[in-house]
């Protein structure tokens, strides 16, 4: 008897864990993305955000579908990632731009400053290549995270 007893619990347990309604299930979905981003977000560089943001949005869309039949307590749930994902978002995806804006501005000038006929203005001007060359391996020593906070002191 205590046999078939304990075996009624346990299947009435397995049965309310698989009954986790889709709503929940997307609610879940969504903080486990979260999650996951935020144990990531410090080596994402900017294309891997954007793709990022792809997903979340998906996510978000989803949850919209199902927004109608959700507790206070799943929505409260979601406003607690939306919330979070944002602050990620402010905190490493602002320096992975920053990053990628530096190494534009990087290969831009080492492009614009190969060509001879800039060179020979630039010399003209009083510019020699070694200025060229220390510009750029200043460029190279700058992270967005000390240009941010360069221009927040200011």
């Amino acid at each position: 008897m205590r046999k078939l007893l304990s075996l009624i619990v346990l299947l009435s347990g397995l049965l309310m864990l698989s009954c986790t309604s889709a709503e929940q299930k997307t609610v879940n979905q969504l903080t486990t993305f979260v999650d996951n981003v935020e144990k990531n977000a410090p080596s994402y560089n900017y294309q891997q955000w954007q793709l990022v943001d792809q997903q979340y949005n998906a996510i978000l869309e989803l949850i919209q579908t199902k927004i109608a039949n959700m507790t206070n307590e799943q929505l409260r749930q979601i406003s607690v990632d939306e919330g979070r994902y944002a602050a990620l978002q402010s905190r490493y995806k602002v320096k992975a731009a920053g990053n990628s804006f530096l190494d534009r501005v990087s290969g831009f000038v080492e492009g614009f400053t190969s060509d001879e006929e800039v060179q020979a203005t630039m010399e003209s001007l009083g510019i020699s290549a070694e200025d060229v060359d220390a510009a750029m391996e200043y460029l190279d020593t700058l992270d967005a995270s000390s240009v941010l906070d360069a221009l927040l002191s200011e």
